[in-house]
């Protein structure tokens, strides 16, 4: 396995997902504690990735309002 320290292209990116869908399935305790540490790393690597790439727009008080209404069955 490639050890992923920087995601620069959207390969690297999906190759990190790839490692992460895999260590999803290993409870904590089955892992080393180097898996461990290199998954966190994986992890901090994407959240960082997404939010330069793919940022997630903070909503509107219209849409707040709107989904609180549908929350509530209004």
């Amino acid at each position: 396995m490639k050890k992923l320290n920087i995601l620069e292209t959207e390969d690297d990116y999906l190759e990190a997902i790839g490692y992460i869908d895999v260590y999803m399935d290993v409870p904590d305790d089955a892992m080393t504690q180097e898996e461990l540490d290199y998954f966190n790393h994986l992890v901090r690597c994407i959240k960082s990735y997404e939010s330069e790439h793919d940022p997630i727009p903070e909503p509107s008080e219209e849409d707040i309002l709107e989904f609180r209404k549908e929350q509530e069955g209004l």
